[in-house]
């Protein structure tokens, strides 16, 4: 079936859920020394151990701040370099040595004015703080309010404006940031910009295009799992990539990959010993496989982690950027058929295909093909029930979102889902319904398809 359908705010990322079981066909760098990736900068792992008027920092080791708050992995390997531990708001600081004081050095922070990342053209991260192109549009079409006079604008009866400061600004200034799509907060969402509607002064998320093969990417939103894509018959090795998708969310990282013979949620323990699979477990600074723990390096939201597992009949082994992990001996019930990734705003760098789904909520976000006129993805679903795509203009912020259902007796309904307050977390408007009484059954082999 082929469904047209006008929005007047563009989606540009998509999931499908629901059903018993859906079959889904789909087409569609280093972390920096010199600049933070958020306006926080807890992330910031440079070598400036000078504060903003020149002092020389003290060294962490004479702090009381648990290593894993550093990124380095310890209060030692930070050094005197201008961190980030307490998550204070003006970013990086660090004590300052003083031969004045009566102990060599100020119990009093000072801040180091580490600047903002500044990317052009695209961004590098999910939540895009460094974005400092010219978009100047949301994804509604509208056009920016300029960032310096959003406050002063009488005709608004929105009293949630914000104002922020210029060092907020990959400019480091609200003036020349202009009426450009930035993201002054770090919201998940990305960046943004303020636009009007009558007398309604509103936030609007832009779509700003990644720095990397956008087709490939794929961000889990919620950290447990009812989607698996198919491996290819025969195969006994995964290789992918993994990032963050808000910078300031390392310290919280947590993601998984499951290799698995069926495509049936189970917990890693049910998977092992029923020898039907395995699951590695990834979190801050540490990796685990069945019990057996080994520390790693912190994830990152502007470099990719590569990792590369690999099984037979015998012997499990994982690797991390080409870094053995864990060897263990273990008789799986080869051949593997599935994986499935988890993790709460993660990215993955994989390669897509045939997904096996079997859950209500999304769980994995794709972005969609860009053509001349918009945006476009090709779905073809069979299922023993029914079936969702939920179209949202961030994988990381589900509403507002399009929702396009397909059900067992060939009926397509469309919604526009909308976020409220109160004890609802979201209202339904439905817009479209349509009855297809000639397709093929959906529920009993046949195949159902949506263009939108």
């Amino acid at each position: 079936m082929s469904l047209s359908w006008c929005i007047f705010r563009l989606m540009v990322y998509i999931t499908v859920c629901g059903g018993d079981r859906i079959f889904l066909e789909y087409s569609s760098q280093g972390n920096s020394s010199g600049c933070k990736w958020s306006q926080e900068g807890s992330e910031y792992s440079g070598n400036q151990s000078v504060t903003f008027v020149g002092e020389i920092c003290r060294s962490w080791t004479d702090s009381n701040y648990p290593d894993d708050l550093f990124p380095d992995g310890s209060r030692a390997a930070a050094r005197n370099y201008c961190r980030n531990p307490s998550d204070r708001e003006s970013g990086p600081w660090c004590y300052p040595v003083r031969s004045k004081a009566p102990t060599g050095a100020s119990s009093e922070p000072e801040d180091c004015a580490i600047r903002l990342c500044s990317v052009e053209k695209c961004r590098r991260t999910g939540s895009g703080a460094e974005f400092a192109g010219e978009i100047d549009r949301s994804t509604s079409g509208s056009k920016c309010l300029k960032w310096s006079t959003v406050l002063k604008n009488k005709k608004s009866r929105n009293s949630d404006i914000k104002k922020f400061t210029d060092e907020a600004f990959p400019e480091l200034s609200r003036k020349w940031a202009r009426n450009l799509c930035r993201n002054p907060d770090s919201s998940d969402g990305g960046p943004w910009c303020y636009v009007q509607d009558d007398a309604v002064v509103r936030r609007e998320y832009c779509d700003i295009p990644f720095c990397d093969d956008q087709l490939k990417l794929v961000t889990t939103a919620l950290d447990d799992v009812d989607t698996f894509i198919n491996l290819t018959p025969n195969d006994t090795q995964l290789s992918l990539s993994v990032r963050l998708w808000n910078p300031r969310s390392w310290r919280s990282a947590d993601f998984k990959v499951i290799i698995s013979r069926v495509a049936i949620p189970l917990t890693s323990n049910e998977l092992w010993s029923s020898r039907l699979g395995f699951q590695v477990d990834f979190t801050h600074f540490q990796a685990s496989l069945a019990g057996s723990a080994v520390k790693t390096t912190p994830l990152w939201a502007t470099q990719w982690t590569n990792l590369t597992l690999r099984w037979d009949a015998k012997l499990i082994k994982v690797y991390r950027d080409e870094k053995s992990l864990f060897s263990l001996k273990f008789p799986l019930k080869t051949p593997m058929s599935y994986f499935a990734l988890a993790g709460r705003n993660v990215m993955w760098d994989v390669e897509g295909g045939e997904l096996a789904t079997g859950g209500d909520s999304p769980r994995q976000m794709r972005p969609m093909v860009r053509s001349p006129t918009g945006y476009r993805v090709d779905v073809w679903v069979r299922s023993r029930g029914g079936a969702c795509v939920h179209l949202q203009e961030t994988p990381t912020v589900p509403f507002p979102r399009l929702k396009l259902c397909l059900d067992d007796l060939n009926s397509t309904a469309v919604y526009y889902q909308r976020e409220v307050r109160g004890n609802s977390p979201y209202r339904t408007y439905p817009r479209h319904k349509m009855n297809h009484p000639h397709e093929p059954n959906t529920v009993n082999g046949g195949r159902g398809g949506w263009k939108a």
